[in-house]
Order: structure tokens, then C-alpha cells, then sequence
């Protein structure tokens, strides 16, 4: 239930800034340390940042656990509202994202995107107006009821580290594109 307003311009955004984030969290690398491994993040409200929430991997072993992020509001996050990595059983529910770049950037083993809102109030040439939910080398992922509304609206299932994609699920989702202006 925390407000962050991380004050990071979008005009000092060059694209490739990924270390300005809201929520930030590295993982252990060792597998005793699994009691480590979770979080929630629930009824925040996270604005301006880079990342909003980043649930990641600095470090080549780490690894996430029953993350939950659930009920918090996204604006203005220049490049991720929530990026997670190495990720299993995530769970990303009931989220609103305004002006995100990519609202939900994923991957890893039976991940959940459900019931979030992701739109753009002001559709440009800016790249938080893209409005994309990714989900990386995913196995066993679900994607469901998510409402996506901007300049390239869509979900993307994508094959980065040569993981073979199984078992996904994309349903009942609303994705309209808007048209670009400027």
C-alpha cells in the first residue's frame, strides 16, 4: 500500500536506462535460499519510473517464487510497469498500468496474467503508448480477461533464450489498438 513517485522524466528516458525502478528485487543465486525467494506488492502506486516493479535476475542463477502483485496502479513507466525474470509461478492480477510502455514483461514457468487494465490516455509517438504484455521463453503461462487498450496494443509470446514454449494460454482478452497521432 505504498505511493512511489519515482520523478524520473520521460524526456531523460533514452531507452536504454533499466535500473530506475520503483520495487526492485535480486534474488539469491544459491537454492538454499529459497525462503527468499517470494514477494508480494499489493495496493501500491507506482508512477514515473523506468521500471515500476522489477522482480529480476542481475546475477546469472537467480530465480523468483509465488511473486504476487495484485491491485496496484501503474503510470508513466517509461519502459516496464512490471518486469519479471526467471520467474515461477508469478501471478499478476487486477493491475491498472496508464501509459506503460510494456505493462507485463514476463517469463519463466506458470506465470498468471489475469483481470489487469492497460491503457494509454494520450496515443503518440512516445513508447510508453505501445501497450504490450510479454511473456519470454514461457511455459505453462496464462494469459486471461486483461483488458489492453493503445498504439500497438498486443500480448507477445516470444522465444528469446532457445526455451521451448509449451503449455501457454491466451484467453477471453480485449485488445484494441488506437491509431498513432504526431
Amino acid at each position: 500500500g505504498v505511493k512511489i513517485n519515482g520523478g524520473f522524466p520521460y524526456a531523460g528516458y533514452t531507452g536504454t536506462q533499466t535500473g530506475h525502478c520503483g520495487i526492485d528485487y535480486n534474488p539469491p543465486t544459491t537454492a538454499a535460499a529459497t525462503d527468499y525467494q517470494s514477494g508480494r506488492v499489493i495496493g501500491c502506486r507506482i508512477r514515473q519510473c523506468v521500471q515500476g516493479v522489477f522482480f529480476g535476475n542481475y546475477d546469472s542463477a537467480g530465480s523468483t517464487q509465488g511473486i504476487v502483485i495484485d491491485g496496484n496502479v501503474f503510470e508513466d513507466c517509461w519502459n516496464h510497469g512490471v518486469y519479471t525474470t526467471l520467474g515461477e509461478g508469478t501471478v499478476i492480477n487486477s493491475n491498472s498500468f496508464v501509459d506503460c510502455q510494456s505493462p507485463v514483461d514476463i517469463d519463466g514457468t506458470g506465470c498468471v496474467v489475469t483481470g489487469n487494465s492497460m491503457y494509454t490516455t494520450e496515443p503518440s509517438t512516445r513508447t510508453n503508448s505501445l501497450q504490450i504484455i510479454k511473456a519470454r521463453d514461457a511455459a505453462g503461462a496464462v494469459i486471461s480477461n486483461n483488458s489492453i487498450v493503445g498504439v500497438d496494443a498486443s500480448i507477445s509470446i516470444e522465444r528469446v533464450t532457445g526455451t521451448t514454449l509449451k503449455n501457454n494460454i491466451v484467453s477471453g482478452n480485449r485488445v484494441h489498438r488506437t491509431a498513432r497521432s504526431g
